[in-house]
């Protein structure tokens, strides 16, 4: 090692050149010439120095020392203090006590600023506030502790910062705390500088007498006070000046913003810029273009591609949008020439599609998603119309397979123990998830309800006890089989505070049974927000129906009711029908009707004036009784089984009940129903963005007025829907009970 360090060339100073150039300018100063100064190392030839260019502030040193003051003046402190670090002269120059008014000079160019602490030197002060470097260890720091006036790092505030409990300190003597200033954390922590409370503590002992350490600890806590102070508005100036530089940063993105846009406008891009819609990906977005710096053509160059390769992406969802919103209004023709065919089969006695799901048939897409450049109209669809009834009928099909497989749902439900009601619990609520639920957690739509239910039905229709998809068919006709909508056991619905009333056509909790459950209206309505935008597809909107949509057809609201299916055997069985057999035409036949021993209203004296006035008899027992329609009556016991485990019925025929009818309260009741009975529907509206809900006769006469139509007529200007449910009255009658 001592060999190879002997026989190595003895280093050269970079630092030579400096140092002979500050010697000679010392010797110039004392009158001594270049030609009196040897240096004692030789001299390099001019050559070895190479083509090396001159800085562009080395013309400054030759300036005359006045005119660089003037320049000083008008510079930011920041800058000022870059010039005194940038080499020695400068540094010796600006350093200097005489260029104290400098430094004060350009402290007052910036607006705002808190004057300069007393404590503190000019130099000192621009330092704190415009150098961003640690007081301990150098490493960059952007905020000032301004109350201890000084940048510490994250690292060096471990050391240097003292956390501190005010109430400790309150019980020694001196209380030091209040002599030196102090801040408040994140936390509500309490944060003192080391050295500053071991300067005090150090000048408080220091001194002899209690007076001096009295005056002493007074004069501190005062200048600590100061210091804080000074400290706030500090505070506030720095956050005004993150804000402004904030705002002049952003000024300068909207500038290269509009500079880039406005390249792509002469590029022609215009259409796709104003394309860009609320919730886009937008231009701003990009890297390239969010950058603080203005646009020049070199910068444009570079990002050029980046920013053409995010605007063909843009291009390309303006083109498929523009597409969409072709098939949109195309469908409307296509409504158009369907609403002539379903208006010409009024009145309704089968369940017809409504437009989301024509629209979905395979012959009217094929039509709706041709080229953008082929025209679609209601000529388009001449070769269709003679398919349709083919079409409807595979539609009837299809939701009546669905129909079936919820029965099925319900019966491995039942069989399962109704751990099925649970089908997202684990084990320990009586259900072991699959992985393939677990994959589909959350359900947001129909289709992925009906997912679900395949999914358990396919695990689950193995069982011995589950039902054949044959039974079910049979079962799905009797009047045993009684359905009920999930949505129409809320009478309404509560939206971020917003109560919306449940619609008309809703069937209010009443039981359903098939075929009409098909023309259920819940079937083919979603919710939507209330408030929020309206479909843009006029297939789908309704205008008039607050917090609706139409949908395709879905039964994934529709259930079988326990609670009816039960109290539909108990009638069945007093009518005299066998329930495994009995189907709904069969009870309508029979003309029975069923009274409710709950609901016996005596009779006061003019009541009994009125009954008798009618010619019925009256004895001890007599009561008056309200007596329902089976399916009424099913509906209405349900309410008295909350309460009662019994169910208490009478059986009437119905040449019995028209003796027994107290004629003047039931038409009461006969008129009020009628009136709020609300199951019309207008024939102008149907399928259109425009269409109403149900409404009484008296709001659809209102309606039709608004069409110009003053002698509406039934099934040619008005309708009542399939499945609608319009459900009897009570007749009040004069019976004696047993």
């Amino acid at each position: 090692m001592e060999a190879k360090s002997s026989s190595a060339p003895p280093r050269k100073s970079s630092r030579i050149r400096k140092k002979i150039k500050s010697t000679v300018d010392e010797e110039d100063h004392n009158g001594r010439s270049d030609t009196e100064f040897t240096p004692a190392v030789k001299q390099r030839k001019p050559h070895a120095l190479g083509k090396r260019k001159a800085g562009k502030l080395s013309g400054l040193l030759e300036l005359p020392l006045d005119v660089l003051f003037e320049i000083f003046a008008h510079l930011h402190p920041a800058d000022l203090l870059k010039m005194a670090r940038l080499n020695k002269e400068f540094r010796k120059l600006l350093m200097h006590r005489s260029t104290i008014g400098l430094w004060k000079d350009a402290l007052a160019n910036v607006s705002g600023l808190p004057e300069c602490p007393a404590a503190m030197t000019e130099i000192e002060w621009v330092n704190l506030v415009f150098s961003q470097h640690c007081h301990y260890c150098l490493s960059t720091v952007r905020t000032v502790e301004w109350t201890f006036r000084k940048r510490i790092c994250t690292t060096c505030a471990r050391d240097q910062l003292v956390e501190y409990n005010r109430y400790m300190y309150m019980i020694s003597d001196p209380d030091f705390i209040l002599a030196v200033p102090t801040r408040t954390g994140k936390k509500q922590t309490n944060y003192y500088l080391a050295e500053h409370y071991n300067a005090v503590e150090k000048e408080y002992h220091a001194l002899e007498t209690d007076e001096a350490r009295a005056e002493y600890l007074k004069q501190k806590k005062a200048e600590a006070k100061d210091i804080m102070n000074h400290a706030k508005l500090c505070e506030r100036w720095f956050q005004s000046q993150q804000m402004s530089r904030s705002d002049e940063l952003q000024k300068l993105r909207e500038e290269r913003k509009a500079a880039i846009v406005k390249k792509l406008r002469d590029l022609g891009w215009g259409k796709d810029l104003d394309s860009i819609g609320r919730f886009d990906p937008r231009l701003d977005y990009l890297k390239a273009v969010k950058q603080p710096h203005r646009l020049t053509e070199r910068v444009w160059m570079n990002i050029k591609d980046s920013v053409l390769e995010f605007m063909a992406s843009v291009r390309q969802r303006r083109l498929q949008k523009e597409y969409k919103e072709l098939i949109i209004a195309r469908k409307s023709s296509a409504v158009h020439v369907f609403r002539e065919y379903k208006n010409a089969l009024l009145p309704m006695t089968e369940p017809i599609p409504e437009p989301p799901n024509y629209c979905a048939f395979t012959v009217i897409k094929d039509i709706l998603n041709q080229a953008a450049d082929v025209e679609v109209s209601e000529h388009s669809y001449a070769d269709v119309i003679p398919l349709i009834p083919d079409l409807i009928d595979i539609w009837r099909k299809d939701i009546h397979s669905k129909l079936i497989e919820t029965m099925q749902f319900h019966s491995v439900r039942r069989q399962s123990g109704n751990s099925l009601r649970y089908p997202f619990m684990d084990e320990d609520y009586g259900y072991d998830v699959d992985s393939d639920l677990e994959d589909r957690f959350f359900f947001d739509s129909d289709e992925e309800e009906e997912y679900q239910m395949q999914i358990l039905l396919r695990r689950e229709m193995s069982t011995p006890t589950a039902e054949s998809r044959q039974q079910l068919e049979k079962k799905l006709a009797l009047a045993t089989t009684v359905f009920s909508c999930s949505h129409c056991d809320n009478p309404s619905i509560n939206v971020f505070g917003f109560v919306l009333p449940l619609g008309n056509n809703c069937a209010s909790d009443k039981p359903l049974f098939y075929p009409n459950i098909l023309g259920l209206s819940c079937c083919t309505r979603a919710e939507t927000y209330y408030g929020g935008p309206l479909s843009t597809d006029s297939t789908i909107r309704l205008e008039n129906q607050i917090g609706e949509e139409r949908r395709p057809w879905s039964c994934s609201k529709i259930s079988i009711h326990d609670t009816f299916t039960a109290l539909a055997g108990l009638l069945i069985k007093k009518a005299g029908l066998d329930p495994e057999t009995a189907t709904p035409e069969d009870m309508d036949n029979l003309g029975l009707r069923f009274a409710c021993l709950y609901c016996k209203e005596e009779l006061d004296d003019e009541t009994r004036k009125e009954v008798e006035a009618e010619g019925h008899e009256i004895i001890a027992n007599t009561r008056l009784l309200h007596v329902y329609e089976w399916r009424e009556m099913i509906n209405h016991h349900r309410e008295h089984l909350k309460y009662d485990k019994e169910p208490r019925v009478l059986k009437l025929p119905v040449d019995r009940l028209q003796e027994a009818t107290f004629r003047k309260r039931t038409n009461e009741v006969y008129r009020d129903a009628q009136a709020a009975n609300s199951i019309w529907s207008c024939v102008h509206c149907r399928d259109l963005a425009s269409e109403i809900a149900p409404v009484t006769i008296d709001e659809m006469k209102e309606h039709l007025a608004e069409h110009e139509i003053m002698e509406p007529e039934l099934n040619k200007d008005y309708y009542k829907e399939f499945g609608i449910f319009d459900f009897a009255p009570p007749t009040i009658a004069v019976l004696t009970v047993p």
